[in-house]
């Protein structure tokens, strides 16, 4: 597992990707440092409709550095180019050979969806459950939204609006981060290669028409 290394400041750098749930199509967006998710109903799945609500999302959370998504249809078009041109965002998309490149987008869309299935299975708000997380603290102590916005948001949970800095948070997200790589390295038939490692590639299997 090759680590990139963390952004320097919240909303630098994003992970986007499509899901579907339930009969419903669905953009996720999340944040490279914070993990804080938006998601936004598609009512199709064009490069016009997921460029429309990047740009709503973008509205109120800033424009980022830099965009990581797959190389679906509508992300890998001129229409897709021109936006992250007027935008000035730089796009990056995943390697075909190496899907884990957009690893962090498909962790938030496993997220996501946990939280509107468990939503819909008990008949409660699915805005509210994706707040909830929004708004929990994650292993380092802080939640996604107080690293995003440096304040705790308010939910239906009693609420305290205190907020004390976290200055060795960098740190905090290193180290996990590189338990995290250590427990997938483990879980691996073949060792890492090393930088500068001399190695083969093999070419992707090729249809025989």
């Amino acid at each position: 597992m090759i680590l990139a290394d963390l952004p320097a400041e919240p909303w630098q750098r994003v992970g986007t990707d499509l899901f579907h749930l339930n009969g419903k199509n669905y953009l996720l967006v999340i944040d490279y440092l914070s993990n804080y998710p938006e998601i936004a109903l598609l009512p199709t799945m064009t490069a016009a409709c997921v460029i429309k609500h990047l740009k709503s999302i973008f509205a109120r959370h800033g424009i980022p550095q830099m965009v990581c998504s797959d190389n679906g249809p509508c992300f890998h078009c001129k229409e897709f180019q021109t936006f992250a041109e007027t935008y000035d965002i730089q796009h990056v998309t995943s390697s075909p050979l190496y899907a884990q490149s957009n690893g962090k987008a498909e962790k938030g869309v496993h997220i996501v969806k946990r939280l509107l299935k468990k939503a819909k299975d008990s008949n409660a708000d699915p805005y509210l459950a994706l707040l909830s997380y929004q708004a929990s603290p994650l292993e380092h102590g802080m939640s996604p939204a107080e690293l995003l916005m440096r304040r705790k948001l308010r939910t239906t949970l009693p609420y305290s609006a205190g907020h004390k800095q976290n200055r060795n948070l960098k740190q905090k997200l290193e180290r996990l981060r590189r338990r995290q790589k250590e427990n997938y390295d483990k879980s691996q038939t073949h060792p890492p290669v090393l930088r500068r490692s001399a190695c083969r590639v093999k070419p992707p299997d090729r249809l025989n028409l």
